[in-house]
């Protein structure tokens, strides 16, 4: 007897962030939510690159808005979503 699990994909609409100023100096991006909690956090130079590079060939100036979904403990970034208020 063969058992299959469906899993459900949840969609969200997440900011992501490059901070241009921080206390320590360190450059992040952030990824949050709509109630403004950091979903992730990261400083990794590889993150960053890619990032920098998808803000870049869009002409966006530090953040934007992406329709994501979850998968383990990663927040995938599925494409660019509508500008939000918030």
């Amino acid at each position: 007897m063969e058992v299959s699990i469906l899993e459900e994909v949840i969609t969200i609409i997440v900011k992501v962030q490059i901070s241009k100023v921080t206390s320590d100096g360190i450059e992040r991006v952030m990824i949050y939510n709509e109630d403004h909690s950091i979903l992730h956090e990261d400083t990794d130079p590889k993150q960053l690159a890619k990032i920098h590079a998808i803000f870049d060939s869009m002409e966006f100036d530090g953040k934007a808005f992406f329709n994501a979904h979850l998968e383990g403990t990663l927040i995938i970034l599925d494409e660019l979503a509508q500008w939000q208020e918030w």
